[in-house]
């Protein structure tokens, strides 16, 4: 009884603290959490009001730097008009295309309803961020007769994610029909210019009876990959596939897995060169053409980054000069003459393969160049050519089926080319096997001489 009696007082102190707080202090308490709840509201507010302001600014302005470069002189966006709320903006804009020193081809309106941060609404749930714009372009909405409406996420940290969702729609105009299934795409860009894509297309139906033309695609996938946009050398890869795709009428055709695929990578002994490498193959084709299937590759290893960059800077610029119908200058045809002295003083290698199936035949193909460079070349007039061939390394492999070419157009050729010896013809087979090393050619095992090409 004793001990029971000790622990009352104990148990009462424990009691809760705000049953014991007097009127005076509940009030005060009260009115702090209020004045903070209005606080964070009036903040919010302004935040929102301050996000969208500057959005109307530094938006069009973003959109315009993230354009590869040789698209920013020809993609126009200007402003028709901006209404700017507290927490959401209502906006129109004009998208015109057209080359530089011409008037605009038709372009589109672009519906935009601006979301101010930081709390953005999605249909995910409550998301931190600057803004989400919800895009509509009226004229292409129209001609689906549905909402397209591309959505744009912009995180603090300047990340720009973008999405697209296409319902399934048929579109008949009297003389043209076009069905497209449920289609998605989406882009993220962040701040380091590093960017993703992806697109997955549905099937496409069109049929255009006064042309004679029924196409179908069974669907379109497409992912790009890049370490910095807007910079052909930068590492990056960009991967297409097309399961099946059929044409009939006037263009009788019917393809199963079409792949094309590029990639650039850093070289593995030498960061300041890139290697690019490309593939096209087609697992069957049924066709009036004497192609059947096709796997091709193409392997350009050691180029140096920066001049792929200057290249790709000067051929901007002259296309840029042709627009604008200003002549090529003598400092521009000085810089495209260094610009191939600097090609010719860089090493490099370039391997292509091809193997493909035509008039029901298996053919092969394999060429291997190395160049080694002239590095102490300091100008093109002093190029000598025996010094360039001594820097060339080439090797050629070709395997032709015999029957396949005994039916093609190319027949005739056959006894003409074994008589000179460029080819020779073993168990059913074209075969040529050629090389050059230390300026001596060997055609099918017997040297040539080099002068036969000159």
């Amino acid at each position: 009884m004793g001990r029971d009696t000790d622990h009352k007082p104990f148990i009462k102190s424990r009691g809760n603290p705000i049953s014991t707080m007097t009127n005076s202090a509940r009030k005060t308490i009260a009115i702090v959490s209020i004045t903070l709840l209005a606080l964070l509201a009036l903040l919010l507010v302004l935040l929102s009001w301050t996000i969208g302001n500057a959005a109307r600014v530094s938006m069009l302005e973003s959109v315009q730097m993230r354009l590869p470069p040789q698209s920013r002189d020809r993609i126009r966006i200007q402003e028709i008009s901006y209404q700017q709320g507290v927490f959401t903006s209502n906006a129109q804009y004009q998208l015109e295309f057209g080359p530089v020193g011409e008037s605009a081809m038709p372009g589109t309106q672009l519906q935009a309803r601006i979301q101010h941060g930081p709390l953005l609404f999605t249909n995910s749930g409550v998301e931190i961020g600057a803004a989400r714009v919800l895009i509509e372009p009226k004229d292409i909405s129209k001609a689906m007769s549905q909402p397209l409406i591309v959505e744009m996420t912009v995180g603090f940290d300047q990340q720009v994610d973008l999405s697209l969702q296409i319902e399934a729609f048929e579109q008949l105009d009297g003389r043209n029909q076009v069905q497209l299934n449920a289609s998605s795409a989406s882009a993220s860009i962040l701040q380091d210019q590093s960017a993703d894509f992806r697109l997955n297309m549905g099937q496409l139906r069109l049929n255009n009876p006064n042309a004679d033309l029924t196409f179908s695609m069974d669907s379109l996938h497409i992912e790009s990959r890049t370490k910095r946009l807007n910079d052909l050398a930068a590492p990056s890869s960009v991967k297409l596939r097309i399961p099946g795709m059929e044409s009939s009428g006037a263009i009788n055709f019917q393809l199963s897995d079409l792949l094309i695929a590029t990639e650039v990578t850093e070289s593995e002994q030498d960061t300041t060169r890139i290697d690019f490498t490309q593939q096209l193959s087609i697992n069957d084709l049924d066709s009036s053409w004497p192609l059947q299937s096709l796997d091709w590759s193409l392997d350009f290893d050691r180029m140096p980054a920066a001049l792929v960059r200057d290249y790709t800077n000067m051929a901007r610029e002259l296309q840029g000069r042709i627009e604008r119908g200003q002549p090529v200058d003598a400092a521009m045809t000085q810089s495209a003459l260094m610009l191939g002295l600097r090609l010719l003083n860089s090493d490099f290698r370039i391997q292509q393969t091809i193997a493909l199936n035509a008039h029901d035949g298996e053919h092969e193909s394999a060429l291997l160049i190395r160049y080694n460079g002239l590095p102490e070349l300091t100008n093109l007039a002093y190029l000598d050519l025996n010094e360039l061939i001594a820097a060339l390394e080439v090797e050629l492999t070709l395997s032709l089926d015999l029957d396949a070419v005994l039916r093609s157009s190319s027949a005739n050729l056959i006894d003409p080319y074994v008589q000179a010896g460029y080819i020779t013809v073993e168990n059913g087979r074209i075969l040529l096997q050629s090389s050059l090393l230390n300026s001596e050619w060997i055609l099918n095992g017997e040297p040539r001489s080099i002068e036969e090409f000159f």
